[in-house]
């Protein structure tokens, strides 16, 4: 289509010629203002006018008129026309009415007559241009001679241009508002950041590509002649085609590549869609999944390191533990030997060092146990008593030497009785109290429990206060990440691995509760530990016994024990706590050995190790549950597995279940 096609512009004997040439026209025209031009002329002309004026109302709103002027008649030395010069005229379209005038001097007073005479008009015929209804606008046709009355046939001529116009019009604004959604769409198109090409189903030609695509081609590249592989960085043709699985299935189809150019891979959604004149086409849209992947990839090893690190420390602290017990058990034995003051002083100070390195080696199992998630929480009824009572006597010797005060504070509405795992709240507890008393020279330490109820919410609220060195506030944002210690210093004074924060605050979490520090450098420090307050579930709240000395049980030399276990100190320590409660055992060096001791002897009590080389106690216990009789009239024995802590309380053969 041509914007410079002229319609014919001669006299025209039949004025449906004219109106037929208008609006075919219009169909040869992709603009409006050419048409406009090349119409009003035509009217013009045809209807000898000097000055046809065209007004478009669009939006509620007038636009500025278009103006064609005769080159015989010219109005020279009169100036542009603007709205507001012809308002009279416009308020007569808003109306819905027209204007014939043969001869302006013979109308009525009024500002059309002021307006047609200050402008030297003769004659006029306005006619507004509407259609079924609505006003687009209107039309004025203007001579500035009298060359006679307008006849009937020049104002039905008139009123048909103005339908014809009308509807031209009407096409016009359409076609803007395609033309502006096909902007609107490019636009959205052309902003993905994501590859966006329509292909040629049957040419592979492409018909649209997006901006990001763009990018992709070479200066001298023509979309009419770049076929499909030419994105996906190959010489031959693709070899993954989806033409046939799109048009067969109508729905989407994923698929992923790996671009041989750029070595990026994509991942594509095709989708059969239709084009021009109802031509199935293949909508692509790619997405580079490249850096995904890769984090992906990362994060995976990410987590087997993690897994395999954790299995590392679980499995190197029972190692580490094994000897650690074996040192404890024989420093414990030599202290009941009776040694000389300055023996008792080295075994204790052994002793203490070794119980210092073992609870290292603990808070690393514990962190390893916590990110494996295999820590479980084991509830059972117990007496808060007893776990303050923990508490104060494991600290009671270094408060006292350094000669601090001690305030424990229960609320009236704290129940004495409690649901939960006492023994990770005592690890919490003293841990926290612990930092307390470590880093607090001179002051007070108090331990305050109140229970708070908001709503459905029960919980204990546990305060650790100190008067000590306090903690910066750049410091606390990492107060509870693992192996961190607020400076160098204080590893180097206090010593410590920076674990016992961040496992109590696990261990809270698995509590379903939460903790938090206050905290001012120089001013001391404040740990909050709220944890879900849940009364014991019956009113007997077995008491904690603990033996100091072992006595001679009555009856022991006539149980026989079996002890497996590898590792010869440990051998020793059990042996010889064994005799001091008046047993004697034999013992096994592996799983398999004593399955077969088991087997062959009926032995009272076995005491398992966990792992041994050859065959591991669990399987060994397994095995000898299975094979040992079931039979309620002879010897069953019972088979304990022997937990990592060095000494174990052996009850008499009477009191052991069957």
């Amino acid at each position: 289509m041509s914007d410079t096609h002229q319609p014919y512009q001669g006299n025209l004997a039949n004025p449906l010629v004219l109106a037929l040439e208008i609006s075919s026209s219009a169909l040869l025209h992709v603009s409006k203002e050419p048409f406009l031009r090349a119409a009003m002329a035509s009217i013009g002309e045809s209807l000898h006018c000097d000055t046809v004026s065209l007004v478009e109302f669009d939006d509620e709103q007038w636009a500025a008129p278009v103006v064609w002027r005769s080159s015989m008649h010219p109005d020279a030395g009169m100036s542009a026309v603007s709205l507001h010069d012809i308002a009279p005229v416009l308020s007569v379209f808003e109306e819905g009415s027209s204007l014939c005038v043969a001869d302006t001097a013979t109308m009525p007073e009024g500002p059309q007559k002021d307006l047609f005479l200050f402008r030297g008009i003769k004659s006029a015929i306005c006619v507004p241009i509407a259609h079924d209804g609505q006003l687009f606008g209107g039309i004025c046709l203007l001579r500035r001679r009298y060359i006679g009355k307008w006849t009937i046939e020049d104002s039905s001529l008139c009123h048909l241009l103005g339908n014809i116009l009308a509807i031209t019009l009407t096409h016009f604004r359409l076609y803007g508002q395609l033309q502006r959604k096909h902007r609107q769409l490019h636009d959205i198109l052309g902003a993905f950041s994501d590859p966006v090409c329509i292909v040629d189903m049957e040419t592979y030609k492409i018909l649209f590509v997006n901006n990001s695509v763009e990018t992709c081609l070479h200066k001298d590249d023509s979309l009419s002649n770049i076929c499909y592989k030419r994105f996906m960085g190959r010489d031959a043709p693709c070899p993954f085609c989806t033409n046939a699985i799109i048009a067969a299935s109508g729905e989407p189809y994923h698929w992923t590549y790996e671009n041989k150019t750029n070595r990026r891979t994509y991942t594509i959604v095709d989708k059969a869609i239709k084009w021009d004149n109802d031509k199935m086409v293949r909508l692509s849209i790619a997405r580079d999944v490249t850096d995904l992947l890769q984090t992906q990839h990362e994060k995976q090893n990410a987590l087997v390191a993690s897994q395999a690190k954790s299995e590392f420390l679980a499995h190197m602290s029972h190692e580490i533990r094994t000897p650690m017990n074996g040192i404890i058990g024989l420093t414990h034995l030599a202290l009941q030997s009776n040694p000389s003051d300055d023996q008792k002083n080295y075994l204790q100070k052994i002793r203490s060092s070794a119980t210092n390195l073992l609870a290292i080696i603990n808070d690393i199992l514990d962190l390893s146990k916590i990110e494996a998630n295999k820590m479980l929480l084991e509830n059972t009824n117990y007496p808060l008593e007893d776990v303050l009572e923990f508490v104060h006597t494991s600290l009671r010797f270094p408060i006292e030497q350094k000669g601090l005060e001690y305030i424990c504070r229960v609320g009236d509405e704290v129940p004495l009785k409690l649901w939960g795992d006492s023994l990770r709240l005592k690890q919490v507890l003293l841990n926290l109290m612990s930092n307390a008393v470590k880093f607090t020279a001179e002051g007070r330490i108090s331990l305050c429990i109140d229970r708070e109820t908001a709503g459905d919410t029960d919980n204990l609220h546990f305060r650790i206060t100190d008067t000590g060195m306090g903690i910066s506030r750049e410091y606390q944002q990492f107060l509870f990440d693992p192996y961190t210690q607020a400076n160098a210093s204080i590893s180097r004074r206090f010593g410590g691995t920076g674990l016992g924060l961040s496992i109590c605050k696990r261990i809270a979490e698995l509590m379903h509760g939460s903790l938090w520090c206050e905290s001012e450098l120089g001013k001391g420090s404040t740990f909050h530990l709220s944890i879900p307050c849940t009364p014991a579930r019956n009113v007997y709240c077995p008491p904690e016994h603990t033996t100091s000395i072992p006595m001679p049980l009555d009856g022991a030399g006539e149980c026989s024990i079996l002890v497996a276990e590898d590792n010869e100190i440990n051998v020793e320590v059990l042996r010889a706590m064994l005799r001091q409660l008046g047993f004697e055992c034999d013992v096994a060096s592996n799983g398999k050995e004593a399955l077969r001791m088991a087997t062959e002897t009926p032995y009272d009590i076995v005491l398992m190790d966990v792992n041994m080389p050859v065959m591991d106690g669990l399987t060994a216990t397994r095995e000898l549950r299975r094979t040992l009789p079931q039979d309620k009239n002879k010897k069953a024995c019972p088979s304990l597995p022997l937990p990592p802590p060095p000494c174990r309380t052996i009850l008499p053969k009477s009191s052991m279940p069957a």
